[in-house]
């Protein structure tokens, strides 16, 4: 089995009260002999020590985030 690593290369936190937020990032996963960029978009807390934890995620290949954020404009007008 492969081992992969992954990196942050850049987020975003959106704050939905005082200890739940969402996360936006752009990450990459990196192995041996490759390496995939994709978004992700997670649902977190923060625990009694104030650490993030995160709930569940989702992840988006690069090549389909302009759809998926073309759809979200279009139904947040429905």
């Amino acid at each position: 089995m492969e081992n992969v690593k992954f990196e942050v290369l850049s987020e975003e936190t959106v704050q939905i009260n005082e200890r739940n937020f969402i996360e936006v990032a752009k990450k990459k996963a990196v192995s041996e002999n490759t390496s995939y960029e994709f978004y992700s978009i997670s649902r977190g807390f923060l625990d009694a020590k104030g650490q993030k934890k995160f709930k569940n995620s989702v992840s988006i290949p690069c090549e389909f985030i302009e759809k998926v954020i073309l759809a979200m404009d279009r139904i947040k007008t429905m």
